[in-house]
């Protein structure tokens, strides 16, 4: 669990970070505890890991929060991820549509948190949530993120299932966007 701290990668304040994910944790937004539980009930143990098969993944089941997801696919084993995905929520906050565009296409100060999140859900295999502060251009002041290790394969995490929540913003639309 890390409070406060800048990642490694990135200028971003990481507010708080942990792989101990409980429902109490989440107890705050309802998007994220259904996100939570949803991983709960459907993912499924692998050899050593534990993921969601992307043929379990079903729109249907992120009534509400859809437009703050994203599904990443591992590129270069992690060395940079594209968007299969990027939720409309999203893309309204940062001002374009990132699908089919690479991490590393983001602004540097943005792509290098962003793979510094993705690697390491990617290097523990398993979710990791983060509390962090948003890209100073843009109208989001903190987001609450939570990422899960998908496998297409069942013998390694091939993608990642991303919700990004904002929670907290700053100004008004029109002045960012």
């Amino acid at each position: 669990m890390k409070h406060a701290s800048h990642s490694p990668a990135s200028m971003l304040t990481i507010h708080f970070e942990t792989f101990d994910i409980t429902p109490k944790l989440l107890e705050n937004d309802k998007r994220l505890r259904a996100f939570w539980f949803y991983w709960l009930e459907t993912a499924r143990r692998y050899d050593g890991f534990k993921a969601l098969a992307k043929d379990d993944i079903r729109p249907e089941s992120f009534k509400g929060y859809l437009e703050y997801l994203t599904l990443t696919e591992v590129v270069n084993d992690g060395a940079d991820f594209r968007y299969r995905i990027y939720g409309t929520g999203i893309a309204k906050h940062f001002g374009r549509d990132m699908t089919g565009a690479l991490v590393s296409d983001l602004p540097p100060v943005s792509a290098e948190f962003q793979l510094y999140f993705y690697q390491q859900a990617l290097r523990k295999r398993q979710p990791v949530y983060m509390i962090t502060e948003g890209h100073p251009n843009i109208q989001v002041d903190m987001w609450a993120r939570l990422c899960l290790p998908v496998t297409t394969s069942g013998d390694r995490v091939e993608m990642l299932l991303n919700l990004a929540l904002p929670t907290r913003l700053r100004g008004t639309p029109a002045q960012y966007l």
